[in-house]
């Protein structure tokens, strides 16, 4: 069972962008022809003037529809360079997280969450597994634990898994705001170390293993609690998202 990712390459991004460029210079010169090739009203007199207008209507309506598709193809292709570059530029910062140097990205990161809502939200889960029995899989028990840190209130939404849930909160933006989160690591690891930065004590892990997937919210000493100590078994690499809590301001 897997959770959604994608790859990226900058380089295939900029061939597109080169090809696409030739292509957008293939159809100027066409446009540039199509107005040679324009016939002149007069040259219609046997058949009327009205042959020759509609004709001269139709030339410049060509034009027109060729132009605005260049001007599309140019931007899109401008576009393509741009999330070359800025797909790049990230990828940089990250290796430069992993290689554990100080990077643009970890500074911005430190004001995605708020302490207080952490704190809450950890003390919500410890709270409630002193004396039950871990329940790894169990998302509602999660958003019962927002929902008592005062974070969110998801209502009667349910998810099938954690996997399920971990999809949902990826699939829009919105989706994390609605659940007072905000997305912070998303890839494979080989245990809760290879996190860049480590996790923080009110952080939602999500753990997609082939089997059994884990769900639980971190506490004190990075433990794991969902209803009870929850100590998940990384046989190999899981796909792992990581879940920060936001202020809601």
């Amino acid at each position: 069972m897997s959770l959604p990712g994608f790859d990226a390459s900058p380089e295939e991004m900029r061939s597109v962008a080169g090809n696409l460029s030739g292509i957008i210079m293939q159809a100027a010169n066409a446009v540039g022809a199509l107005r040679s090739m324009r016939v002149n009203p007069s040259d219609f007199s046997a058949l009327g003037a009205a042959v020759g207008a509609m004709n001269a209507k139709l030339e410049a309506t060509q034009v027109s529809s060729l132009n605005t598709l260049l001007s599309l193809l140019q931007e899109f292709n401008d576009n393509v360079r741009k999330v070359a570059d800025t797909y790049q530029d990230h990828d940089r910062r990250i290796a430069d997280v992993y290689a554990g140097r100080q990077s643009e990205l970890a500074a911005v990161s430190s004001t995605l969450w708020s302490s207080p809502n952490a704190e809450r939200l950890a003390a919500a889960a410890t709270g409630a597994s002193l004396s039950g029995a871990a329940q790894p899989a169990s998302v509602d028990n999660v958003l019962g634990y927002l929902r008592t840190a005062g974070i969110s209130d998801l209502g009667e939404r349910s998810f099938a898994d954690p996997v399920a849930f971990a999809r949902w909160l990826d699939t829009e933006a919105g989706n994390q705001q609605r659940a007072g989160v905000i997305g912070v690591y998303a890839g494979l690891a080989r245990d809760l170390g290879d996190v860049p930065g480590g996790v923080r004590a009110g952080d939602i892990v999500v753990l997609a293993f082939d089997r059994d997937p884990v769900v639980a919210v971190v506490g004190e000493r990075g433990q794991l609690y969902n209803n009870g100590l929850v100590r998940p078994s990384f046989t190999g690499l899981a796909d792992t998202r990581v879940y920060r809590p936001i202020s809601a301001s």
